[in-house]
């Protein structure tokens, strides 16, 4: 019912409001979506359980879906090792 009132009030331009949206859709989906296909239930649930950020969850899916298992364990270990640095750079400035 939207669709009467914006070709009242803005016209014809409602058509690129349109086409605006429907291009940033699979944009969305690609970029915020993780894959599924084909991969178990244990393995979708490291995936969302080992990573924080909607945009880590993605890409560790999308590695896992490629079978790179060794490149999310590559990355966790580099994660933990910065984590450590900043820590030990918070602990010498406590001291």
């Amino acid at each position: 019912m939207a669709t009467p009132v914006a070709i009242a009030s803005i016209g014809n331009y409602y058509f690129v409001l349109f086409c605006v949206i429907s291009f940033c859709i699979p944009l969305s989906v690609y970029f915020f979506y993780p894959e599924t296909m084909g991969q178990s239930l244990e393995q979708i649930d490291a995936v969302f359980r080992d990573n924080s950020t909607p945009l880590s969850i993605v890409r560790a899916s999308k590695l896992m879906a490629k079978g790179d298992v060794s490149a999310i364990y590559r990355e966790k270990q580099e994660e933990k090792m910065v984590e450590n640095v900043v820590a030990g750079e918070v602990e010498k400035e406590n001291v």
